[in-house]
């Protein structure tokens, strides 16, 4: 998982490094290629995407769109989709910083000489300045993704393993939509490589005061921010709201991983019970074992007697399972029932892209109608 992460990061780093890079050499002043125009940039864009692909291999996604779509299509699982998300913004953002960091002169060269407007178009795409039709845009930027996404579907499945393929294909799909799509929009298709690059340009445009306001907030949040005596979840109070609140079912733990768990299962709002978090997971390859976790937390607060039920709620990768297990057989011996969150088909998949072992549960949890 780490390194798949890391491999979507990088990707999306280099290829916003390679796209903002080219954008910084049209438009800034005393670049030498400065007023290249958009067919140079598309073309730049175009043949920097095949090489992230062909470099960081086929399967990276760079785009929380195709992180979405491979999702739904199976091939990609649900647990991997907002780290994969994550891993896109913040390598978006990093790349927008590294290139801002190679152009730091031109930038300077430009302040008062190249139209501010434009300069900050280098790091997002924006519609023409006839393009005020909302609606359109939307539209305009919804067609296009669709059409790029299904594009790079249709061409991975042709391609199969062959990588250099693939890369040059998606290359060439990005210049056509480009070419043929883009000009009312700019033709994003891509929330990381718009929104990532965008934040960059935020925080590196800041004045000296606005920066230190930043930084004095940031600098709150570490201070203020603790763990929950009890759960362990972050909170500015002793006890956390879900602790502190007499309407929780105290007989029921659900143990997470993250406190982002906390919020997805509250974002249900059938849970009425309490929360553990471990901040991670046992992982001898990475060196995280149960004494770096939050575990004598956990079985502390199972002394009481008051739970009769631990539910473990961590993600069905061999780290989660490993970790539940190894609780299971901590919690059992003091009369506890100890349950696992139930596995299954993701609603909306198709079975053609399950995997055996996702069939083989839900096949195994299937319930009468």
């Amino acid at each position: 998982m780490l390194t798949k992460l890391l491999c979507e990061f990088g990707a999306m780093a280099l290829m916003i490094n390679f796209g903002v890079g080219v954008h910084c050499d049209t438009v800034l002043k005393g670049t030498k290629y400065q007023g290249s125009g958009h067919m140079f940039a598309i073309t730049t864009w175009s043949f920097g995407i095949s090489v992230c692909l062909f470099v960081f291999g086929g399967a990276v996604c760079m785009n929380p769109a195709m992180v979405l779509a491979q999702c739904i299509v199976g091939l990609v699982p649900w647990s991997s989709c907002i780290p994969f998300m994550i891993a896109d913004m913040l390598g978006g953002f990093v790349g927008a910083v590294i290139a801002w960091l190679m152009y730091a002169d031109e930038f300077k060269a430009s302040d008062g000489v190249v139209d501010p407007i434009a300069q900050r178009n280098i790091f997002s795409t924006n519609p023409t300045t006839e393009g005020t039709n909302y609606a359109r845009n939307f539209f305009c930027e919804a067609i296009c993704t669709f059409v790029f996404i299904s594009a790079i579907l249709a061409a991975a499945n042709r391609a199969g393993e062959n990588v250099l393929m693939l890369a040059i294909c998606v290359g060439l799909i990005v210049w056509a939509v480009g070419m043929g799509m883009g000009g009312i929009t700019g033709f994003a298709m891509n929330q990381a490589r718009d929104l990532g690059p965008r934040m960059a340009y935020q925080v590196l445009s800041m004045s000296d005061a606005d920066a230190a306001a930043l930084a004095e907030a940031i600098q709150n949040a570490h201070t203020r921010l603790h763990r929950c005596r009890v759960c362990q979840n972050y909170t500015e109070a002793e006890l956390c709201p879900i602790c502190s609140s007499a309407k929780r079912d105290r007989s029921t733990i659900c143990v997470v991983e993250t406190p982002r768990d906390v919020q997805a299962f509250e974002r249900t709002r059938e849970y009425h019970g309490l929360y553990h978090v471990l901040h991670g997971l046992i992982s001898p390859m990475d060196g995280i074992g149960a004494e770096q976790l939050s575990v004598k937390e956990l079985l502390a607060r199972l002394g009481s007697g008051e739970v009769k039920e631990v539910i473990m709620a961590m993600n069905p990768t061999v780290e989660g399972e490993a970790t539940a297990m190894y609780l299971a057989k901590l919690i059992k011996p003091l009369g506890i029932k100890t349950t696992r969150l139930a596995y299954g088909l993701p609603v909306g998949g198709s079975l053609e892209y399950t995997d055996e072992t996702t069939l083989y549960r839900a096949l195994s949890g299937r319930d009468e109608l």
